[in-house]
């Protein structure tokens, strides 16, 4: 008895080395009663088109492979997310894949715009779309990154315009550089939120009071 007591004793002592054996693994962990900020927006994404489809306006001009990955290398990018739906052409997503393995450019496709999905805005402001824009925006923090669409106007109403408007109103993202046919980049300006139109307005209306007392018991 007397040397599980010892025992006992000596494996209670703080001043032993042996204590720290006992010790908690948790013990020197220390938690923060503050919540954590949210993540800081990406600082900049890109994006890039291949042109030249149908439906399009007719200096809309198909952008050749090679001017393609020219203006991509140019900024660096390093992951191509393809936002398109499929095109038939030598961008067509299979094609577009191996022409980016062969350049160490990480290639994904995730088609956005179907009908049934309610079209581009309708697909993006779902639950899948804006899923697919938060991990585009996430594998933005590992290095530069642009999304590709077929039109490569940017103006309000196309693909790349709608695209960038939904990054920049999510947060994911500080700001959109369009990379235009030769190479050079220009910022996408937000587009202002609409105003509410003012409610119409009513004409007072004139309320009388009558005292019940006033009031004359009907026969």
């Amino acid at each position: 008895r007397r040397s599980a007591a010892s025992a006992l004793t000596q494996a209670l002592d703080p001043g032993l080395a042996k204590r720290s054996l006992l010790s908690s693994p948790n013990s020197d962990l220390q938690f923060d009663s503050q919540q954590q900020p949210p993540a800081a927006p990406v600082a900049a994404v890109f994006s890039i088109a291949t042109g030249g489809h149908n439906g399009y306006a007719a200096d809309e001009r198909r952008v050749e492979e090679k001017d393609f990955f020219k203006w991509l290398t140019s900024h660096g990018i390093t992951s191509l997310w393809d936002f398109r739906l499929p095109s038939g052409d030598w961008s067509e997503p299979s094609s577009l894949k191996r022409a980016c393995a062969a350049r160490s450019i990480a290639y994904r496709t995730y088609p956005l715009g179907l009908r049934e999905a309610g079209g581009l805005p309708g697909h993006l402001c779902s639950e899948e779309g804006q899923d697919v824009l938060r991990r585009f925006a996430e594998v933005a923090t590992q290095g530069p990154a642009a999304f590709v669409v077929a039109q490569s106007g940017h103006a309000a109403g196309t693909a790349r315009a709608e695209v960038a408007e939904r990054l920049l109103v999510t947060g994911t993202v500080a700001k959109v550089l369009h990379i235009l046919p030769g190479g050079q980049l220009e910022e996408h300006v937000a587009s202002a939120p609409a105003e509410p139109s003012p409610a119409p307005a009513v004409a007072p209306q004139e309320v009388q009071l009558t005292s019940p007392a006033a009031e004359a018991p009907k026969e």
